[in-house]
């Protein structure tokens, strides 16, 4: 009788123990369904599960705030039977069919015309341990706002493609402007230069010193003025399409704009060194120009009593290090410096030597005031920059920044 009842008891306690674990294991499956209703409940996305009948198993609640279907309506529906426009689209309808096989798909954004918005869908297969499929999930996104961005994007993309072109066209009419401009200018200016000279030569006698010296200055002006012509149709020039950048050899290039100012370097007696100068990325033809102004500035604005010595270095240096606004900070440069012992400039126009018509010297030295301006807007042609130092009497520093 006692074995009978100490069976009793210790099955009983047996019992009690199974169902405490039951009931554990029924608390966490509880928990874990919860969690995830949470999770589900909590995304920014549109989460739906379907059983292989298409029976809806799952649906949170972005999916009751778009559909206004609420979830103790939606699960136990037929999906079909519920949302009765999705069996009429296609593209659905497939990825459906290629998920209950085993398929995870993904559809394209779509503009829903039942549902609103627009959304990008991914269809994965639910399996269980032997690998079958038991359901679907979808999970939807929602891009309008991607969309928005997207054709603000194109928009604007179009707004400017449209300003480029209106811009293009005024470049070319003040291109044309400046050809005909200069083309029509030059005739003219050259014939009264021309019979300005004829004149003092034959009828000199007939003119008092005071009447020879004006022709001269007419002359002068009239020199003066042409080219004033080409320097601005030159400028005007820099703005048309290029040839594609090629590798410039700053010190082939140097030799070759030496050669083309031999005379005046002659003349002059100039002294042009250089230290062993690299290859750039650049127009060849603009580059050209660049060096040659910025050596046929140093040989007008030389010191008369001493002998002018030109040198040319370059380096590269860190954007950091550089103490100008228009450095890049991270960004790495070739300093081209073109240096001389010239006459030199207050460092009060270091700023105002490039803007065009610009001539500190105006009465003393020949010039159109371009030069200068044409080598900055050279430098900025290259995503470059320049800058300029002087001392009064010691002479000038001139650099370019080329960006590497």
């Amino acid at each position: 009788m006692k074995e009978k009842e100490n069976y009793e008891g210790e099955y009983s306690v047996l019992v009690e123990h199974r169902l405490t674990e039951a009931q554990q294991r029924i608390k966490i499956l509880s928990y874990r369904q919860h969690l995830t209703e949470m999770l589900n409940d909590a995304s920014i996305d549109r989460i739906m599960a379907l059983d292989t009948s298409l029976n809806i198993i799952a649906w949170n609640r972005k999916s009751e705030e778009v559909t206004g279907v609420s979830k103790r309506t939606a699960i136990g529906s037929q999906y079909y039977t519920l949302f009765p426009e999705v069996s009429k689209n296609k593209a659905v309808t497939n990825a459906i069919e290629q998920a209950l096989k085993g398929r995870t798909f993904f559809l394209p954004s779509d503009k829903s015309d039942f549902e609103g918005g627009c959304y990008e869908s991914h269809f994965i297969p639910l399996k269980d341990d032997n690998d079958a499929v038991i359901g679907i999930m979808n999970i939807k996104h929602d891009i309008a706002h991607r969309i928005k961005a997207e054709n603000e994007l194109k928009a604007l993309n179009k707004a400017m493609a449209r300003k480029s072109k209106e811009l293009q066209q005024r470049n070319e009419e003040l291109l044309s402007f400046a050809h005909v401009t200069s083309h029509d200018l030059k005739e003219p200016l050259r014939k009264i230069y021309t019979f300005a000279g004829m004149i003092n030569n034959y009828e000199s006698e007939q003119f008092s010193e005071r009447g020879k010296s004006y022709f001269k200055r007419i002359q002068a002006a009239v020199q003066r003025m042409g080219m004033l012509t080409d320097d601005i149709l030159t400028f005007a020039e820099l703005n048309t399409e290029r040839s594609k950048k090629t590798d410039v050899n700053l010190e082939h290039m140097l030799l070759f704009v030496t050669r083309t100012l031999q005379e005046q370097i002659e003349t002059t007696q100039a002294i042009i060194q250089h230290s062993p100068l690299p290859t750039v990325r650049g127009y060849r033809q603009l580059i050209s120009q660049l060096l040659y102004h910025l050596i046929t500035n140093a040989l007008k604005f030389r010191r008369p009593d001493v002998r002018l010595e030109v040198y040319i270095d370059c380096e590269q240096v860190s954007g950091e290090t550089i103490k100008n606004a228009e450095a890049i900070v991270d960004a790495t440069y070739l300093k081209l410096s073109v240096q001389d012992n010239g006459i030199g400039f207050d460092k009060a126009y270091k700023d105002k030597i490039f803007q065009m018509f610009q001539k500190l010297n105006a009465d003393e030295y020949l010039g159109t005031g371009i030069g200068l301006t044409l080598c900055k807007k050279i430098a900025a042609i290259h995503y470059g920059f320049m800058t300029a130092e002087g001392k009064e009497g010691k002479g000038s520093n001139f650099c370019v920044y080329f960006p590497v």
